[in-house]
């Protein structure tokens, strides 16, 4: 079973998505900041996959991202997930990005992609 980490500090999204995630068969670990989210890598790591809202309390999505590739040397798939204006969607290829609102469908196939080592779809 992949193991995928999951960061979003809205309660409700992240419950939400950690439901639909083991729904899929996947276990799901979350995070509410992204000092618990280093904590999650740390202890429960490595994941298949990190799942990661843009704005969060402690930094952004991109700070973690960053933290995990020269800090941890952590180069797995990384999916941000933002409804924030500050953030446009242009972004390197280093990452996956799906707006916020999205269709469960279409996080489903993203993630189907990621964990099966596909070209990540733009």
């Amino acid at each position: 079973m992949d193991r995928i980490l999951l960061v979003d500090d809205n309660p409700a999204i992240r419950d939400l998505l950690r439901a639909l995630l083991e729904s899929w068969n996947y276990a799901a670990f979350t995070a509410a900041t992204l000092a618990e989210a280093r904590h999650a890598v740390l202890t429960d790591g490595p994941f298949k996959v990190v799942i990661c809202d843009f704005d969060m309390p402690d930094g952004n999505g991109l700070q973690f991202l960053d933290w995990l590739r020269w800090e941890r040397g952590d180069h797995g798939p990384f999916l941000l997930i933002s409804g924030s204006t500050d953030f446009d969607g242009d972004h390197a290829s280093d990452f996956s990005f799906l707006a916020k609102p999205f269709r469960m469908e279409d996080l489903g196939r993203r993630l189907e992609e990621l964990t099966a080592g596909k070209p990540q779809a733009r």
